[in-house]
């Protein structure tokens, strides 16, 4: 069919598997069990619809592109050997692959970054606010707290009264007190205020939750079925405080793709949840960064995710 292929050679993309091979059918082309099933070349229905003829096609592509990329199952062989996986106390390094994955660094981690802080101060009594406008939801009665480390700017904190937040399993004001104490204070400055909403995210189901989500120096956790250990806030926090801390730099779109291009650099991809956007993998592997740095792991760190780890590092030179 006319214009439902690509007309440049085979190979010209490297990270595009092409249409067609001159070896087998099914190996490393699109006829392979594992191509992904948006992969364009002539289709058996009309000409323009889902081929390489479709008016969207240019977006589409991107799309293609972005997600091999960052899939490196789904990308042509490449000649590069894979590192070794790190064991012992630093397997917590190694890529999570499943698709609702994320990267979780152990308790002893963050007991070491904590060490390097100070203790928090927590306003007290809890201010009353007659009524807050909680996201993905109503107003309803709320408290107020201020946690300050290191006499650093103040981090305000807004929290459901007891019987709202019963049976949601958000942290308490101490316990995210000391998850916001294990995060490196050139992170933590990025964020002013964190919201324990008692309303679940408008994208949770029952099959998968939104646990939290962050932006503009805020952080919003949300509700969760399970109940959650210091070493789950611990983690979580400092992933949502990596949406803040990504400001910093990422002031134009080049700047974002920066990042972008050492991801794809790298062999492999810290979790599952990196493919959800460049965004989500600056955060998931900065959670590897800040609890790798300066220890023992930190060689594997850096033999696993090369690219990523030269570009925080750049980034940690500003």
């Amino acid at each position: 069919m006319a214009k439902s292929k690509a007309m440049t050679p085979h190979g010209m993309n490297p990270s595009l598997m092409p249409a067609l091979t001159p070896g087998s059918l099914g190996v490393n082309d699109s006829a392979s069990p594992d191509t992904p099933r948006w992969f364009f070349g002539d289709t058996p229905g009309s000409l323009g619809c889902n081929d390489l003829a479709a008016p969207d096609i240019h977006d589409r592509l991107y799309l293609v592109e972005d997600h091999l990329k960052l899939n490196s199952s789904q990308s042509a062989p490449s000649t590069a050997q894979s590192p070794a996986p790190a064991s012992g106390a630093c397997s917590f390094l190694n890529p999570r692959p499943s698709r609702d994955d994320t990267v979780i660094a152990p308790a002893e981690a963050f007991e070491r970054l904590r060490r390097d802080s100070g203790p928090a101060i927590m306003s007290m009594p809890p201010r009353p606010l007659a009524a807050y406008q909680w996201p993905h939801g109503s107003a309803s009665a709320a408290l107020e707290q201020d946690i300050t480390i290191d006499g650093k700017p103040k981090i305000v904190v807004i929290r459901p009264t007891e019987l709202l937040a019963k049976g949601k399993n958000l942290p308490t004001t101490a316990q995210l007190a000391e998850a916001l104490r294990a995060i490196p204070a050139r992170q933590r400055d990025r964020t002013n205020k964190v919201i324990l909403c008692p309303n679940p995210h408008a994208d949770s189901t029952a099959n998968s939750t939104v646990a939290g989500d962050a932006g503009s120096g805020e952080i919003t956790l949300f509700p969760v079925h399970k109940a959650p250990t210091q070493n789950d806030f611990d983690n979580r926090v400092m992933h949502e405080s990596g949406h803040n801390y990504q400001g910093k730099f990422w002031d134009s779109p080049a700047a974002v793709g920066e990042w972008k291009s050492a991801a794809a650099a790298d062999i492999n991809v810290p979790s599952g949840y990196c493919g959800k956007g460049t965004m989500e993998d600056f955060c998931e592997f900065g959670v590897l960064y800040n609890t790798a740095r300066g220890t023992a792991c930190e060689v594997s760190a850096q033999q696993l995710y090369p690219h990523r780890w030269a570009k925080m590092d750049e980034y940690e030179s500003r």
